[in-house]
């Protein structure tokens, strides 16, 4: 859906609203999305820039749930609004930063 890169400050709530791709899909019910980052995410802080480890980030993705789903019918255009709860995402595991992203779907609409 998407390819290049593209950098959030999840810090920033402003900051955060992004166009982050779109597909085709067929009619039917979207219960999930899942988000696969292409490498490793990295946190910057004003003392440097370290990577973040990610288990699933750029295997199987980050699953994002849409409770009860959304009914989508042909031709129509969805538009998700996915919130990133980075204080419950990030930790630290030995020496090292690890993400494991808590994202939910805040709201939508399918015209």
């Amino acid at each position: 859906v998407f390819s290049g890169e593209q950098s959030l400050d999840l810090f920033d709530p402003k900051g955060t609203d992004a166009f982050l791709g779109s597909v085709t899909v067929p009619a039917g019910k979207v219960t999930q999305v899942r988000l696969v980052l292409d490498g490793e995410p990295t946190l910057s802080t004003p003392l440097g820039s370290t990577s973040v480890l990610c288990p699933s980030c750029t295997t199987s993705g980050l699953k994002v749930l849409i409770p009860g789903g959304i009914d989508v019918a042909a031709g129509d255009l969805l538009h998700l609004t996915l919130v990133f709860d980075l204080r419950h995402s990030l930790g630290v595991e030995g020496d090292r930063f690890v993400l494991s992203p808590v994202v939910k779907v805040e709201g939508w609409t399918n015209n």
